[in-house]
């Protein structure tokens, strides 16, 4: 079963860069232009267009057929293309994560993979991997970085905090475990010691990183994909997680159907008939704010906690509008 669904998700791949690359030959593809020349069927079609919209592209529809605002950016994706030496190694970059389902179907070391890609392509690949989006991210730090994952080596970092009201720079020694990608940014998951618990560092806002002469272990309990799981997107933790159950029109359900959120999403109609979406995670914060980017279109209904924690954001949005002059 595992290996079918390696195999099913690396399909789905290989066929979003051949889309990709027919936006690059065309202005306008028509629905069935894409279904055939991907050898797909017109609703497969429509999920393959919202992963393009996940990644950034502005897919729009008229009466020609579907075409991409941002065609920029497909340009450079065609380029990217090119570039590497097969779908291998494209595969790889796109999920950046150790912990993707794309891990155990190659034998490339995605870190060992992205320090050889630093040293190969340096600035253009940093623009490659946010497709577009510019990553402010020192070279050598992140050579550093991928140097200290693999050799289980100890770092000690400048980072901006955005805890609390106002940014500081601190220094933190760190175990650097594993790399995601989330929201167009690297994050490293590391064992800060002066916090003395697992944390996510986006590495944009580390300002220095030096390697100690220590070695580190992961503990035998610790399991990467698990831990992913345990937030919405980049808030991750081991702490109890938390069901959270909403009320979702008819428009977000099926786009949760066709692009689902987290692993642990349930999407099913009650005895009212309403469209319910539930998730377990273990900080609400971030699918708050997820939340409230849909408007209307959801409604918080369990726990009560996550219900008075968004009413309780709702206001203090709200009062910074009131009493305008």
């Amino acid at each position: 079963m595992k290996n079918r669904n390696e195999k099913r998700e690396l399909s789905k791949v290989k066929n979003i860069l051949k889309l990709i690359l027919l936006f690059t030959k065309k202005d306008f593809l028509t629905l069935g232009e894409i279904a055939k020349n991907l050898g797909v069927h017109g609703r497969t079609v429509f999920r393959y267009l919202d992963d393009l919209r996940e990644l950034g592209f502005q897919v729009e529809h008229s009466g020609k057929g579907y075409y991409i605002i941002n065609k920029s950016e497909v340009s450079k994706l065609s380029e990217i293309y090119e570039v590497l030496d097969d779908i291998r190694n494209f595969s790889n970059l796109l999920v950046l994560a150790s912990t993707s389902p794309f891990s155990s179907v190659f034998d490339i070391n995605p870190n060992e993979l992205l320090s050889n890609m630093l040293n190969k392509y340096s600035k253009k690949y940093l623009e490659m991997i946010s497709f577009g989006y510019e990553i402010n991210i020192d070279k050598k730090l992140l050579k550093t970085l991928f140097y200290a994952i693999e050799h289980r080596r100890n770092l000690l970092v400048k980072y901006k905090s955005f805890s609390g009201e106002f940014v500081k720079e601190e220094e933190r020694k760190i175990s650097p475990y594993f790399i995601l990608y989330r929201r167009r940014a690297i994050y490293v998951v590391a064992y800060c010691h002066s916090r003395q618990e697992i944390r996510t560092f986006r590495m944009d806002r580390v300002a220095e990183c030096s390697l100690l002469n220590e070695i580190f272990e992961i503990p035998p309990d610790f399991n990467p994909s698990e831990y992913v799981k345990s937030g919405f997107e980049v808030f991750l933790g081991r702490g109890n997680k938390i069901k959270i159950k909403s009320i979702v029109s008819e428009k977000l359900a099926e786009m949760l159907r066709i692009s689902p959120k987290h692993p642990s999403q349930k999407l099913y109609k009650d005895q009212n008939n309403y469209n319910i979406f539930e998730i377990e995670i273990s900080k609400p914060e971030e699918f708050i704010f997820w939340a409230m980017s849909w408007g209307k279109n959801i409604k918080i209904i369990e726990p009560e906690e996550v219900v008075e924690l968004i009413k309780k954001t709702l206001r203090e949005t709200i009062s910074l509008y009131e009493n305008q002059s």
